[in-house]
Parts: structure tokens; sequence; C-alpha cells
């Protein structure tokens, strides 16, 4: 997708630092890949399990 850390961030009333960590977090675990300006999410079912077991 296009948006970019800051993007996210900004959706997410995070920290650009800590949505950058998550995402670093994520991408560590296989789920996204983080490009310039966007997110490539890689695997969306194993995130969307994730997203749903934390809250």
């Amino acid at each position: 997708m296009d948006l970019s850390q800051s993007e996210l961030a900004a959706m997410s009333n995070l920290a650009r630092t800590t949505a950058g960590t998550f995402l670093h977090r994520l991408e560590a675990e296989g789920h996204v890949e983080i490009r310039y300006g966007q997110i490539g999410v890689l695997a969306p079912e194993a995130l969307r399990a994730r997203l749903v077991a934390s809250g």
C-alpha cells in the first residue's frame, strides 16, 4: 500500500518512531515489507490473526 511510516503513525495516533518500531517487528516476523513510502503486506491472514489476538 502507498503509505509511509509517518502517515501510518498519524492515522494510528502514534509517534513515528513507535510506528516504525512496530513495523520493523512485523517485518522481522515476515508479515510486512517496508519500502520507501510503501508498506507491503506479505502475509495478510497471519497479520490479521496477530492483530485480532492482540486486542
